[in-house]
């Protein structure tokens, strides 16, 4: 009798044990908070007139962006390959709504309204002129989206040309643009001019190319050959890589560049907030 007792109680013991191990589960306080990732992505398209914009971009998770950065890709480059380098998640990381858009003729913004396909060998004379259009209504987009009101510019190759020129038709409202491999011989030729004038309106500016790239050294020689004392302005900040490369292609072959960029982009950010 005695032995039966103990099994009994060694039995109500055991299932005890086994109710206060599963408690937890019927509860539901096992359940651990699903680690949500420190950057979100998403897909937008913008209807142009005679051109579907397609957009991405990235965000931070964890808080609202402080700014917006736009990459703005050059003749023949694609939002996927600067998404590669790493750089719009860095920036994301650091409190910026970064966007990547594809330049019409370009990626995934290759479709008319009306359906038809256009590539970059079929662009006309109008279309290069109108992508400044394009970039105005990409910042209109995602400083409504992001709810932010300073814009930050990336642009390689003509996608710099496009930053200056935008920048001018912004009336100087772009707080900082990076230039990366920019070049007079292209479609749409380095506005050198108006560079210079948006520096003068308090514009913030830092040039990265590769030494080895002859179109691009030649726009730093004229940059330089500018009296930034004189005019009483901010001189560009230069980084020329010992690395070749043009373009996103320079920011794969020197690994340093993408950093480089988003330190540029938190100088300009932390300038723009002195700003009165």
């Amino acid at each position: 009798m005695r032995t039966l007792t103990y099994a009994v109680v060694l039995g109500v013991i055991v299932l005890a044990l086994l109710i206060v191990s599963l408690l937890p589960y019927i509860t539901g306080a096992h359940v651990v908070a699903e680690k949500k990732p420190p950057v979100t992505w998403g897909y937008i398209k913008i209807t142009m007139p005679d051109i579907v914009l397609s957009a991405y971009y990235a965000k931070p998770t964890s808080a609202p962006p402080k700014a917006l950065v736009v990459i703005v890709p050059g003749s023949r480059e694609v939002s996927n390959a600067w998404n590669a380098t790493g750089l719009p998640r860095q920036l994301a990381l650091r409190g910026y709504g970064v966007v990547l858009f594809d330049l019409r003729g370009h990626g995934g913004s290759n479709m008319r309204p009306n359906g038809s396909i256009v590539n970059a060998a079929s662009l006309t004379e109008t279309d290069y002129e109108r992508m400044v259009l394009d970039l105005e209504a990409v910042v209109k987009t995602f400083k409504n989206y992001f709810r932010v009101d300073k814009v930050f510019i990336v642009g390689s190759d003509i996608g710099a040309s496009i930053t200056v020129l935008y920048a001018y038709k912004s009336n100087w409202s772009v707080n900082g643009v990076v230039v990366v491999s920019p070049t007079f011989d292209a479609k749409i030729p380095f506005p050198l001019k108006l560079f210079i004038e948006y520096l003068k309106h308090g514009g913030r500016a830092a040039i990265i190319y590769s030494q080895g790239d002859a179109y691009a050294v030649k726009v730093v020689k004229e940059i330089n050959a500018v009296n930034f004392t004189e005019l009483n302005i901010t001189k560009p900040t230069f980084y020329a890589s010992g690395k070749l490369g043009h373009g996103v292609s320079l920011l794969f072959n020197d690994k340093t560049i993408p950093s480089r960029i988003a330190a540029i982009i938190d100088s300009f950010y932390a300038l723009s907030l002195k700003k009165k």
